[in-house]
Order: structure tokens, then C-alpha cells, then sequence
């Protein structure tokens, strides 16, 4: 590491506080981004992963619980970031504290290290490229700024970058446009693509999800064999019959071989899926199961699935998303994602069709 000497000059002389701004639920996101993963690996663990190495002690500013770490709730909400830098800034015992947003994964430990060469002596020390950019929640804050933070919420001036201008900074000149590139979409994510894929969501219930799926089913059927999957996070018991794929404590996939029950899963199969499964799975096991299903899924067949969770780890070949049109009580960044998004019910199923191994959609 180019300056791994300064580091452990400054680790044998100073303490040092990590703060991870994971806020919470993104607007554009849909979700809370702290848990999507991104190349294998959940974002809030990528960051933390980054800064651990240089630091005594993190710290994580976030809004929302986060499996496997204690988290600081913002005292000050709905302010955005600042609110998280405060935070942070409150709950540290160090004067010098890394300060690292959840969502930038292509920053590394070493660049956090060439930052700590130039901490001596100044409120922050900020990375900013050629064309003048500036990035302030990647950077170095000294503890000593919590009452300039203070005043200027207190103004109701929210603006990082206002922020600086009130400060000491150091600005480090850097080349490197990656590390500055974040997380903000689904679009960002690259994820696996499956072309054969229909996913289907719902902005609340009732909106008619499963009808339209199996309306699907029944139109598709007449020329291809289609498979149907259901995937939910509710766990209810099971009929003793259903062969069950996989089972544990958190995910349960089976087949549905029972056409007349009336659950969702049944009405799949009983509209004419060739087969259907039937999954519950926590969101920490999503990725799991879909290495089980992929393993039984063909790749030239047509696919439909019933999930909104799924569309944070497969690009599917077409995404519809259902709702009323006075009422969207949750997955409403969906909405921007979506190929189609039907309100009430209004659609014409003759516009989907599955021609050489791929979803296709007809708008005439």
C-alpha cells in the first residue's frame, strides 16, 4: 500500500473513526441500497470492508435496522446526507474520522489511506477531480466541526457542499472518475440478465398480479411451454404433498402439483403451466434460491414469476409492474423500472408474446 507508512505513523499516534453513511429506503432506489448486493457482495459490507483496515472503531449512520451491525439513527431526519455526517460526527470519541457512503463501491482502502497523508491540520480533507467536482461524503471530517454542522442545520441549509465552503479543507487532486461513480439504480447494478423472463409485481394488494399472470399463462401455453414461479417473503404452512425442493430455516421452495386449492400458486397451474414453483424466502436467502432455481429453470422456455424483490437481482427480459391509479403504497420506484406498468387492470394481453427465446412486447 503506497502509504501504508503514514498510516501506521498516524494509528500509533491517533485513534481513528470509520463512519459508514448508510441512511436508509431510497426514493430512486426503492429500497434500502445498504443491503443490494452489488458483484457478490452487500454494499454496507463492501464499505465497511474498505475503511476496517484503516480505522479503531466504525461507526454506521443509518435510519433502518442493518443485519450483522449496531447502527446510529440519524437524530435529525428527513435532511439527507448532512443528517448522517452529524450523526456520525456525534457518536465518535476521535477528532480525525474516514467518512465513506455506502454506495460507492470502486473507492479503496489505499486511496482512504492517501487521504490520511493529508489530515494534519485541516477540518476535512475532500478528493476532487480535474473538472472540479467535489464528492463530500468521501472524505476526512474532524470531529471539531459538529457545532458549524449545527448552525448551518439549525439555518436549514442542507447542502454538504455549503458546508465545506464554511471549513478548512484540504482538497486532493485525483484522476481516478471511479471512484466517485455510485449506486443509484437498478440500472447501476449490471446485473445477470434473463431474457426468457417475465416479472411481474404490484404496488399494493389486490391489484391483480396473479390474474394477469395466469392470463399469461393461458395465452402463452396454446404455443409454449411456460413455467410459473410465486416467491414471497411470508412463510404459511404447506400441504404435506408438495415435493419439496429445498428446505430451511429461511427459504422453502416446493412444486406446486395441486390445481384446485385456490392459492395463487394452484391458479398458475391449474390457468397451464407446464410447472410451477413455489417459493418463501427471507431477502438475505433470494440469492440462494435463485442458484437452486436456475438449476431447474430452462433457458429457451418462457418464465413468469411473481416477485418484486427479484427485480434487485435479475434484469429480466420484461418487467410489469400493477396498480391502482389512486393508490401506490409500496414498490413505487418500480414504477420507473417497469417495461409496462397496467393501472387498474387495463391492459391488452395479446400485446406479450414470447418469440426465440425472449420476451417480446407489441405497443401498437
Amino acid at each position: 500500500m503506497k502509504n501504508i507508512g503514514v498510516f501506521l505513523h498516524l494509528t500509533m499516534t491517533k485513534q481513528i473513526t470509520g463512519i459508514v453513511i448508510a441512511g436508509g429506503k431510497s426514493s430512486r432506489m426503492g429500497t434500502n441500497k445498504a443491503l443490494i448486493e452489488y458483484k457478490g457482495k452487500r454494499l454496507i459490507d463492501n464499505a465497511f470492508s474498505i475503511i476496517k483496515p484503516l480505522v479503531q472503531e466504525v461507526i454506521i449512520s443509518s435510519n433502518v435496522e442493518i443485519k450483522g451491525y449496531e447502527v446510529y439513527k440519524d437524530a435529525l431526519t428527513e435532511i439527507g446526507p448532512i443528517g448522517g455526517l452529524y450523526t456520525g460526527l456525534q457518536n465518535s470519541t476521535t477528532e480525525i474520522n474516514l467518512i465513506i457512503p455506502c454506495d460507492v463501491p470502486n473507492v479503496t482502502t489505499e486511496f482512504y489511506s492517501s487521504l490520511l497523508a493529508n489530515s494534519d491540520g485541516y477540518d476535512a480533507i475532500i478528493p476532487r477531480l480535474k473538472d472540479g467536482k467535489v464528492e463530500p461524503l468521501i472524505g476526512i471530517y474532524s470531529k471539531t466541526i459538529l457545532k458549524t454542522i449545527e448552525k448551518q442545520i439549525y439555518a436549514k441549509d442542507y447542502k454538504l457542499v455549503n458546508l465545506l465552503n464554511l471549513l478548512h479543507v484540504k482538497y486532493v487532486d485525483v484522476s481516478d472518475v471511479s471512484i466517485f461513480e455510485n449506486i443509484n439504480n437498478l440500472n447501476d447494478l449490471k446485473l445477470p440478465k434473463w431474457n426468457n423472463l417475465l416479472l411481474v409485481a404490484g404496488t399494493d394488494r389486490n391489484v391483480g398480479k396473479t390474474t394477469f399472470i395466469c392470463n399469461i399463462i393461458e395465452r402463452i401455453s396454446k404455443t409454449h411451454p411456460i413455467i410459473a414461479i410465486k416467491i414471497t417473503p411470508h412463510f404459511h404452512e404447506l400441504e404435506e404433498n408438495l415435493p419439496v425442493i429445498h428446505k430451511s430455516e429461511n427459504l422453502v421452495i416446493v412444486q406446486e402439483i395441486n390445481n384446485t386449492t385456490g392459492k395463487d400458486s394452484s391458479r398458475m397451474l391449474d390457468a397451464g403451466a407446464e410447472k410451477v414453483y413455489y417459493v418463501q424466502a427471507k431477502d438475505d436467502q433470494l440469492k440462494k434460491a435463485i442458484v437452486i432455481l436456475e438449476a431447474l429453470l430452462p433457458n429457451d422456455k418462457p418464465i413468469i414469476c411473481e416477485s418484486a424483490a427479484l427485480r434487485y437481482s435479475i434484469e429480466p427480459g420484461c418487467f410489469v409492474v400493477l396498480s391502482h391509479s389512486n393508490k401506490i403504497t409500496k414498490n413505487k420506484a418500480m414504477i420507473s423500472f417497469a417495461q409496462i406498468h397496467i393501472k387498474d387492470y387495463i391492459y391488452d394481453p395479446k400485446m406479450f408474446s414470447f418469440v426465440s427465446g425472449s420476451w417480446n412486447i407489441n405497443y401498437d
